[in-house]
């Protein structure tokens, strides 16, 4: 009966300490930025939609009123991104570094120097 209960203490020490473990684990922000983001803002009384994707080889496309354009992207920390896209109309390609914060669902992007300029994203559910 005592190797039953000490068995049993071991058995909830292990499970209690792997839940531990698996709600501490961080998620690679460069696999969870991954996929395709939205953003819609009433500009005007008209829905304002725009939409940024990250794919695995620092490429992307971020889109503006239906038109795409290519970007490239750094994930420089936890709380620091490069994205770099053509200029307007053709010019000088801009590298804008950006503070950011990560979940599964949402994507935080600010220009430090712009801190109420705040986009907030959110994950584009693939269809089935």
């Amino acid at each position: 009966m005592l190797a039953l209960r000490l068995f049993m203490v071991g058995l909830m020490v292990v499970v209690v300490g792997n839940l531990v473990q698996a709600g501490d684990a961080k998620k690679d922000p460069k696999e969870l930025i991954l996929g395709k983001w939205e953003l819609k803002k009433d500009f005007k009384g008209k829905e304002f939609v725009t939409t940024i994707e990250f794919k695995k080889d620092g490429k992307g496309e971020r889109s503006f009123f239906g038109k795409g354009i290519e970007i490239s992207y750094k994930i420089l920390s936890d709380t620091e991104l490069e994205i770099t896209a053509p200029g307007f109309k053709g010019g000088e390609a801009k590298t804008t570094k950006y503070t950011y914060k990560l979940t599964d669902t949402t994507l935080e992007l600010t220009v430090p120097e712009k801190e109420k300029f705040k986009q907030v994203y959110t994950r584009v559910k693939k269809d089935l």
